[in-house]
């Protein structure tokens, strides 16, 4: 399990959700229409009688607030219609017992505001169809499916997507904020729109790496506490759903302590909060036709991954790969026996724990190695039977940007270093083997000339 565990704190007070759109054409306003089970407790009347308002463009009529009894507390989330009398919302809005309950009737109630061509509504919620959230390592989605009590005047539901969560794509979130009254607890929330976008490859969730993932992150999502809930749309000009607001991600302590110990980020980094997409979460029956559950599948696996193994950020991997092309093409004009003998590809390693261990804790910045290997041979005739060549190696810094995004310094890659001899052996003649030699490789590491390592490669004849 990684180092960097993660703390996803759904917020329960001050929750939010935030879109776009407009609202569909419908009846008449008209007054309210409540429609829940009685409750005697001063919580359930507390629940059962929250208002929730919007202004404008921070309106959606899929989108409203639930309220759930916790013993003498209520807890607000914010919920969204994907059916007409189904809500999705986070998993850990809900107790651990409400998430295993036949029946949530007066325990949970769904409000909806006063809007253009729709009354306002509280409606009680009748089972809970189907909840997870994440385990004690932080491993798994984070969403609930709800069915209420179908609204008399019905509301639309909101389209879902299965497109995941593209790096730096724009999103929209609407959320609701809940307040308390302090002289009698009377809830009080209002519906609010925001936009955020994507950040794949972060230390806060290095498993997030490609679009498809069960938990995402975000930026500008929230301020301070998030949302549980929240309904996150394509910011585009026909919205759909694409995920449910979850929270927080923090780092732990040590391990802000670590980086800031060894130069990896200066300041404050950005604040990024969680999302389950729904891309990967099995949904529903009845939303399942448009999406069966073997499309959850092309998710993949999103296992714990040591945190220094985060990715670099693609456009860094991109020119620091022409940076190393072009240094090495430089190097070999003064090799010309490496360059008759062999074709050469560069393997970069962006981080290594043995580097990090044994040599960070005396430097202020992470360092990155990238040797230069033979990959094909050229002129065979200038294979000895045991031989010594020489093979570049580059070592440079990497740090952390304000998302904890691992980025190079690229000012700093430059001429490859010689740290020591490689000594490259043919086996045999008879390790020719079709098109293919077997050569063994003795290579020290550039950063700890004492520790040398022995690998046997197949490499073909070059084209």
């Amino acid at each position: 399990m990684s180092s960097l565990s993660r703390f996803i704190t759904a917020a329960l007070g001050v929750l939010s959700l935030a879109a776009c759109g407009q609202p569909a054409a419908g009846p008449v306003p008209g007054a309210a229409e409540p429609q829940t089970a009685p409750s005697s407790s001063p919580s359930g009347t507390r629940a059962s009688q929250a208002e929730v308002k919007c202004l404008g463009s921070n309106c959606h009529p899929s989108v409203g607030l639930i309220t759930v009894i916790d013993g003498n507390e209520v807890r607000g989330c914010t919920g969204f219609l994907v059916a007409p009398d189904l809500v999705a919302t986070a998993g850990s809005c809900l107790s651990d017992e409400l998430q295993r309950a036949t029946s949530c009737r007066g325990r949970l109630w769904m409000a909806f505001p006063r809007m253009q061509g729709f009354p306002a509504q509280t409606l009680d919620c009748l089972n809970v169809v189907d909840a997870a959230v994440p385990n004690l390592q932080g491993e798994g989605s984070d969403y609930a499916f709800i069915r209420i009590v179908a609204p008399s005047v019905p509301r639309p539901s909101v389209q879902i997507s299965r497109q995941g969560f593209p790096d730096r794509q724009s999103m929209a979130l609407i959320r609701v904020d809940m307040a308390t009254r302090a002289s009698d607890g009377h809830i009080n929330a209002s519906l609010r729109r925001q936009g955020c976008f994507v950040v794949q490859r972060s230390y806060y969730l290095p498993e997030f790496d490609s679009d498809l993932r069960g938990l995402v992150s975000l930026s500008n999502c929230a301020e301070g506490a998030s949302g549980a809930g929240g309904l996150i749309l394509t910011a585009d000009g026909s919205p759909k759903a694409v995920g449910i607001l979850t929270g927080t991600l923090q780092l732990p302590i040590r391990e802000r302590s670590r980086m800031a110990g060894q130069n990896l980020f200066t300041g404050e980094p950005e604040k990024l909060t969680s999302a389950s997409s729904l891309s990967c979460i099995p949904l529903p029956p009845e939303l399942s036709a448009d999406f069966p559950i073997s499309s959850v599948a092309t998710c993949g696996s999103q296992q714990r991954q040591h945190s220094l193994d985060v990715a670099l950020l693609p456009s860094d991997a991109a020119l620091l790969a022409l940076k190393l092309k072009s240094s090495l093409a430089e190097w070999r004009i003064g090799h010309t026996l490496s360059d008759r003998t062999f074709g050469w590809e560069i393997d970069v390693k962006t981080s290594s724990d043995d580097v990090l261990r044994d040599t960070l804790g005396v430097r202020t910045d992470q360092l990155a190695v990238a040797h230069a290997i033979p990959n094909c041979v050229q002129d065979s005739t200038a294979l000895d039977r045991r031989r010594t060549l020489q093979m570049p190696a580059w070592t440079y810094p990497i740090y952390l940007n304000s998302y904890l995004q691992k980025r190079v310094k690229m000012d700093s890659v430059g001429a490859p270093q010689i740290s020591g001899a490689e000594t490259i052996t043919l086996k045999a003649a008879s390790s020719l083997i079709g098109d293919h030699y077997e050569l063994e490789l003795s290579v020290p590491d550039p950063l700890n000339t004492l520790f040398v390592s022995y690998k046997k490669i197949s490499i073909p004849r070059c084209r």
